[in-house]
């Protein structure tokens, strides 16, 4: 069994983990964070992430799970029981540091009413963060089908992983953080709850010691679905990056030429432009509508937006892939700004992080 000790790390410390694809389809990759030695033996505490990313088949370009060592404890309660396949989110967190003590009071029902969190002003140990529950009535509470949550774990670039279990009443819990990661394929669910064994045993760790000096992993699923880890960056990874920077300049210098030639061609010949794919770069981008600020929006994230790109438009393309993801898009030939739009499961958070100036798209029909 491995411990990382936290002594190793500080709040300044980013770990990232980069994700390789050799099976013959795309695959969602999810990350999550082992439990800390307290909670080993306890089979009520379960999985719980929002960071995951599609990666397709050999994907050219850098895909990557970004650990800031930056902890959240949480709360909530709701009229969802704390069991595997269930969706918990906290409706209440807070950034922790270590030694931080923090103090949840939960309420018995009636009337249903969620938790509040407080620093307590206290000290944990060195070397833990320490959550303490208050008094409730907590059997009475779940025969009125009242379930109250309690949550720990680390914020990434694509979103939490971490852990959450049902409190008992008047109880403190004092976790020791273990860095140490797991990087999985299957049908997870965003903030639903998963099984640590089944985790753990279809999945790659990733410990500190496989983390280079500059704090960088490689996981890849080969193309028999084993798992490879490796430490640093792969060299893959370097390959592709240059042949993904060769292949975009040959598609920049062969759209460029293709705009000469029309601008020689009569208008109605415009949308004979033989060009089926663009890779482009993203110069700008403004949003329009997100469903997660949309009280009665349907379930789900459904965003829509504008995206500017440095070479006009060679064909009136429908998609474009981004970091994986895939995006619908309307835009006229010769121009370099259009309307895209993002319909699925991941969250508004997590699309939104993936756009950034500079960022690679590929453009297709």
């Amino acid at each position: 069994m491995i411990i990382e000790e936290i002594s190793e790390v500080t709040n300044t410390d980013d770990y990232t983990i980069y994700l390789v694809n050799k099976s013959p389809n795309p695959k969602v990759f999810w990350c999550f964070l082992e439990r800390p030695e307290v909670f080993v033996d306890n089979p009520h505490v379960f999985a719980n992430s929002t960071t995951n990313l599609q990666v397709y088949p050999n994907q050219p370009g850098q895909n990557s799970f970004t650990i800031p060592v930056q902890y959240v404890v949480g709360a909530g309660a709701s009229n969802n029981p704390i069991e595997e396949g269930i969706k918990i989110q906290s409706s209440v967190s807070n950034d922790a540091n270590i030694k931080d003590e923090w103090e949840v009071d939960y309420a018995t029902v009636p009337p249903n009413r969620g938790p509040l969190m407080n620093k307590s002003g206290e000290a944990s140990p060195d070397k833990t963060i320490s959550i303490q529950s208050s008094s409730f009535e907590k059997e009475r509470n779940e025969a009125q089908g009242w379930y109250s949550s309690m949550t720990f774990g680390i914020k990434t670039s694509n979103g939490f992983i971490g852990m959450t279990w049902d409190p008992d009443p008047a109880e403190k819990e004092i976790i020791t953080p273990k860095l140490t990661f797991y990087v999985s394929v299957g049908t997870y669910s965003s903030s639903t709850l998963a099984n640590f064994t089944t985790v753990s045993n279809h999945s790659a760790k990733i410990s500190l010691s496989d983390f280079d000096l500059l704090n960088n992993a490689t996981v890849t699923l080969e193309s028999d679905g084993t798992w490879k880890v490796t430490k640093g960056k792969s060299s893959q990874l370097s390959i592709d990056s240059i042949n993904s920077l060769v292949q975009s300049h040959l598609y920049l210098s062969k759209a460029h030429a293709e705009l000469v030639s029309l601008a020689t061609l009569k208008p109605y010949y415009s949308n004979l432009l033989p060009s089926s794919s663009q890779t482009d770069v993203i110069v700008d981008f403004d949003w329009l509508y997100d469903s997660y600020q949309d009280e009665q929006a349907p379930a789900g994230t459904f965003i829509q937006g504008t995206l500017t790109v440095t070479v006009a438009l060679t064909a009136a393309f429908s998609v474009f892939l981004l970091s994986g993801v895939s995006f619908n898009m309307s835009g006229q030939v010769g121009t370099t700004t259009f309307n895209f739009s993002y319909n699925g499961s991941a969250s508004s958070e997590f699309i939104k992080s993936l756009f950034v100036r500079g960022a690679e798209i590929y453009l297709k029909s």
